[in-house]
């Protein structure tokens, strides 16, 4: 027992000396199926890998402007003086309580870190001696070599900063020891330059390729100034941006507070310096799971890039410490992860998956802050994002980056997903439509993930969101605008306020999203539930409930798959849905509004009728009182034996009480599905839809603005064979160019245009 016990000494006297000299939270991880030995015994760090995560650190700031840059707005009235913005864009000096400039990069890192990390330094600005063209020509080659003309912009900034009127102190810059990572960083000078960054105003926003937006790196050659060596390479001496001169005013238009674009850009290069070369959440296959699922799907959340950085991120920066959740509770509160009235420690919760080495974060976002431009400059009634809280389930961890296999739970669930319209080329995916097939919550993708559709091999999409303008934080159509080659992304498929967590959201075994952990092949359910209880305005705060044996206990999943359909002898409406799967479901609410064509939309959640109903399918006989044609919109909860009620299921609606079709049977035999053009075409304000089918077939028609949000779906049944036509009134729409489209049969579906005028 003697060495045992001596070894366990041993090892509490190095713990003990290690907390005291650093803030390196360093322990054991074991890993999920999957993943190698090696990885499963990596020793996480909580604390910066090439740059020092606490203290303070002094930086070198370089403006730069082209010879030719004249360009002038209201962010930066005069091209040839630095904006008071600028010159306090990082503090010239310590302040012990935080007293930085708002908005500014100093503020940016001591908001982040709670006071951990103070970044201090000196700002300059010079102007290059030749235009931005002579340096694109550097660039131009052949062979293209963008790093030559930024290693030709870096040198010529560092001579000017050298000499006169500038006589700069590089010496000054060199305040850590960087010759290893992580705890091995140390303070105190090692020769070489700590960090520089190189800000240039780039007057061509199109012609940036050549430059690239921003390097965690410099291009110019490793050289010496003032005894002191600047590193050109990564881990090196700095960073190098470019952008246009409107993206970076900490703000014109409200100071000091503002978008902190600029800032939050230089955050996310400096986030290469604390985590590795790579982005911990790429959005790259993981084979350790599997190589049809993406390693994360937090992209924008993390890395300073849009925002704060995530919870995660400060945990292992060693800037907060979450707070473990252990036992079953109705009174977790939790504070927004920028708030600065309250303890770190409860601004983000860690929850361990019974069983397993994984675990969910939760963390509050509120978007207080002023850096989260993600939701700041899209925020109102149509905004991308809405208040509420992110859940993520943290796989499996190393700490090279760290990678991280990661996945953010999007609280809209898990799904299927099928092609609406495949174009030409099967080598880019920009021009398909793609939409939610059937809920999947164990092996379904979420529309921030990579997509995979059955039938389409070797291919994957990204979803692209399109804001619906008549819903707030509302969903819309999604749009592929990913393929396997890059051909073309959009920054939509980050997300949306569908993803976001609200009151009376639940994830249990038996919700979509599930509350699930992935086995080594799979994903399969836990035990455990979590429910968004509350939300305190005043404070910010919500507050949470958590089950880890029961999770029935809370309120129930909300329903999946609505769907409404006609019931063609009277046109009633008849409501499907798949029934929840918890044991405890008494019944479900189904409620109804309506919006009748030629008064308009209103905005409303509240609906008019609403009636109590056992099972998952329902006729609304009262759907045909009414005459004239209207849309009917419903949406559904279940409620358990407690009369705890779920949130509502996703909307839908139909276009009730279609007019009667006009079907010629005397023709003569049609042989082929055909939507014909609508006549008259332009039209103001009522036109007429002719198609023909050869055979009975289900039909839908549906009318589509051009952002390809649904404005109308006129019929959506089984038809039988014949010509038919079908009289529009688009009294409530807006003049403009819409497209209608035919899907009927097994596969055919047909898109034409057409003008309405007022």
């Amino acid at each position: 027992m003697r060495y045992p016990i001596l070894f366990i000494l041993m090892f509490l006297m190095l713990f003990f000396y290690q907390e005291g000299r650093s803030q390196d939270y360093s322990f054991k991880c074991g890993m999920t199926a999957g993943m190698d030995q090696e990885s499963q015994s990596a020793t996480l760090h909580y604390v910066g890998k090439h740059i020092t995560s606490s203290g303070t650190l002094r930086v070198l700031v370089v403006f730069i402007r082209f010879a030719d840059d004249n360009e002038t707005a209201a962010i930066w009235p005069d091209a040839n003086v630095l904006p008071d913005w600028a010159e306090n864009f990082v503090s010239s000096s310590y302040s012990s309580t935080g007293n930085y400039y708002p908005g500014t990069v100093s503020n940016y890192f001591y908001e982040n870190s709670y006071g951990n990390l103070h970044v201090i330094g000196d700002v300059y600005y010079l102007t290059t001696d030749s235009s931005e063209a002579y340096y694109h020509q550097i660039a131009a080659g052949p062979p293209v070599n963008s790093g030559a003309a930024r290693a030709a912009i870096e040198m010529e900034a560092l001579d000017k900063l050298d000499n006169p009127p500038y006589n700069v102190d590089f010496s000054v810059y060199d305040n850590w020891d960087r010759a290893g990572t992580y705890d091995d960083i140390q303070p105190g000078p090692d020769g070489e330059v700590d960090m520089i960054w190189f800000l240039t105003r780039d007057i061509d926003v199109n012609a940036q390729k050549p430059f690239h937006i921003g390097r965690a790196f410099l291009d110019a050659d490793t050289h010496d100034r003032d005894g002191v060596t600047i590193n050109g390479s990564f881990p090196g001496s700095g960073i190098s941006m470019f952008m246009p001169h409107l993206d970076w005013a900490v703000n014109a238009s409200q100071p000091p507070f503002g978008t902190g674009l600029i800032v939050n850009h230089v955050a996310h290069e400096m986030s290469h310096y604390f985590f590795g070369s790579g982005h911990w959440a790429d959005d790259f296959f993981d084979t350790n799971i599997t190589s049809n699922r993406s390693k994360s799907n937090l992209k924008t959340y993390v890395g300073g890039w849009e925002g704060e950085y995530s919870g995660y991120e400060k945990w292992r920066l060693g800037w907060m410490t979450p707070t473990a959740i252990t036992t079953d509770g109705d009174n977790y509160t939790l504070w927004d992860l920028a708030s600065t009235m309250n303890s770190a420690n409860d601004r983000l919760y860690k929850i361990d998956i019974p069983g397993t080495s994984q675990y969910f974060l939760i963390e509050n976002r509120r978007w207080i802050s002023a850096f989260e431009p993600r939701y700041n400059n899209n925020s109102g009634t149509h905004g991308l994002l809405k208040p509420g809280v992110l859940i993520y389930q943290i796989i499996s961890e190393v700490d090279d980056v760290p990678r991280v296999d990661v996945q953010k739970i999007d609280a809209d669930g898990r799904f299927k997903w099928k092609m609406t319209h495949h174009g030409s080329n099967n080598g880019s995916q920009k021009d398909d439509f793609i939409e939610k097939d059937v809920p999947d919550s164990k092996n379904g993708y979420s529309e921030t993930e990579r997509i995979y559709i059955t039938g389409f091999s070797g291919q994957h999409w990204n979803a692209q969101w399109h804001p619906d303008p008549n819903h707030p934080f509302g969903g819309g159509p999604y749009i592929t605008t990913y393929s396997e080659g890059g051909i073309y992304q959009s920054g939509d498929d980050t997300g949306d306020s569908l993803d976001i967590y609200d009151v009376g959201d639940v994830l249990t075994p038996k919700s979509n999203p599930g509350s699930h952990y992935w086995n080594g092949t799979s994903f399969a359910e836990t035990t455990l539930g979590i429910q968004i209880l509350s939300f305190n305005p005043t404070n910010q705060t919500y507050k949470l409930a958590v089950r880890f044996t029961d999770p029935e206990e809370l309120a129930p999943a909300r329903p999946q798959n609505l769907k409404a359909s006609s019931v063609c002898n009277q046109c009633e409406v008849q409501l499907d849905w798949d029934a929840n799967m918890e044991s405890d479901i008494n019944k479900y609410n189904i409620y109804r509004k309506e919006v009748t064509n030629g008064t308009g939309w209103t905005l409303s959640y509240e609906f008019v009728t609403s009636v109590n109903h056992p099972t998952n399918s329902w006729i609304d006989e009262e759907s045909v009182t009414n005459v004239g044609n209207r849309s009917l919109y419903y949406r559904i909860t279940a409620v358990d034996n407690t009369q705890k009620e779920s949130t509502y299921s996703d909307e839908v609606n139909i276009y009730a009480k279609i007019p009667k079709l006009s079907r010629n049977e005397n023709e003569q035999k049609i042989n082929d599905f055909e939507l014909h053009p609508n006549y008259p075409n332009p039209f103001n304000p009522t036109t007429t839809f002719t198609f023909t089918l050869p055979e009975s077939a289900p039909v839908r028609l549906t009318i589509f603005d051009l952002s390809g949000q649904q404005v109308a779906q006129l019929i959506n049944e089984e038809l039988p064979a014949g010509r038919y036509e079908i009289p529009f009134d688009a009294s409530s729409l807006a003049s403009g160019v819409y497209l209608y489209r035919l899907s009927a049969g097994q596969g055919f579906s047909q898109v034409r245009k057409m003008m309405l005028i007022k």
